[in-house]
């Protein structure tokens, strides 16, 4: 059973679709852990395809970037899996830089939507003002100018989206002269065993509420 629901999620990953394979084949099956809870293959599938149309409807589709930083939280992969069956070019930065170096990566990468965790609102103003997002999240507690999470995803057809796309990643290290410096990561293929964690969960036989 595992190498096949591997092997449905390997046909779907050039258009971003693993872990909707995955959700067709065993919804109820755990993808995610945290200490707030757990979330099946159904439920990250659904709210992927939520946000990609909420995301769309905002004016931010195939092609465009998307900035995300937050902490260890089941919207990190939300967003993640989002961006990739949407064709969006997603930047993860990272939580613990400095207010300075965030707010230029997010500018630099030239994000039109920007998730961004509540824990590190020191930068969350800076960042609103910037004129090309086109929509702002707050993960977590209210931001004042952004949209709470728990709204952003209400009312929407949770449906597969008919026209995903494989979208790509934009990494920044710090460079030479301590300015952030970007690099476009396409996505890798599948390997047969235990390189993504699509292939980590779909390879073990996980039942609801066990752990690997």
């Amino acid at each position: 059973m595992a190498d096949s629901i591997f092997a449905q999620a390997c046909a779907r990953a050039a258009e971003g679709m693993e872990i909707a394979a995955v959700a067709a084949a065993q919804p109820g099956r755990i993808a995610l852990w945290s200490k707030a809870g757990s979330m099946t293959f159904g439920e990250l599938n659904r709210q992927s395809n939520q946000l990609v149309r909420r995301l769309r409807e905002a004016g931010v589709g195939d092609g465009d970037a998307v900035a995300l930083t937050c902490g260890n939280r089941m919207e990190f992969a939300i967003v993640t899996f989002a961006a990739y069956r949407a064709g969006l070019r997603l930047t993860p930065i990272n939580w613990h830089l400095g207010a300075d170096d965030i707010h230029y990566i997010v500018d630099n990468c030239e994000a039109k939507a920007l998730f961004l965790d509540s824990g590190i609102a020191g930068v969350a103003h800076r960042c609103a003002r910037l004129p090309q997002l086109r929509l702002k999240v707050a993960i977590g507690k209210p931001l004042d100018g952004y949209t709470a999470w728990q709204d952003i995803l209400s009312g929407v057809d949770d449906s597969d989206i008919a026209d995903p796309v494989r979208g790509t990643t934009m990494m920044y290290t710090l460079g030479n002269d301590r300015a952030p410096q970007g690099r476009i990561a396409q996505p890798a293929r599948p390997h047969p065993r235990g390189t993504n964690a699509v292939d980590a969960n779909a390879s073990i036989p996980l039942r609801s509420g066990q752990r690997p």
